[in-house]
């Protein structure tokens, strides 16, 4: 479906391809950041950038139970990867108005250098 066909096009902006800087001041102004997974093999192993980015410029998010996705509850709005149950955790965080803030130090400690580490001590 369409956001046309589901009537919320006034709200629902595309916008394409976005330079960092662009990708940063549209995390600004954002009301909430969606990151929505399907419960599929690959996203079982994948680890968010728009997830981090989101949480760390302190945006309210929203992001399914899928892969690293639960283990980011303290940051962000968990729902089960189907629309519906994604959709009543998004209009929630919407009403709400209130989420967690990262501090400097859990900022600094999701900085992808830290995300890896483990993977290139195996490769080693």
């Amino acid at each position: 479906m369409t956001a046309q066909e589901l009537g919320i096009s006034h709200s629902v902006h595309f916008t394409g391809y976005l330079t960092v800087s662009q990708v940063a001041a549209c995390l600004k102004i954002s009301d909430a950041v969606l990151v929505y997974y399907k419960k599929v093999f690959v996203n079982e192993y994948r680890a968010s950038m728009k997830l981090r980015e989101a949480v760390a410029c302190g945006r309210p998010v929203v992001t399914t139970k899928v892969g690293e996705g639960s283990s980011w509850k303290n940051f962000a709005a968990i729902s089960e990867p189907d629309p519906i149950h994604f959709a009543q955790a998004t209009l929630k965080v919407l009403k709400t108005k209130k989420f967690p803030k990262p501090t400097a130090s859990q900022l600094k400690s999701w900085d992808w250098v830290h995300c890896v580490e483990a993977l290139e001590k195996e490769l080693a």
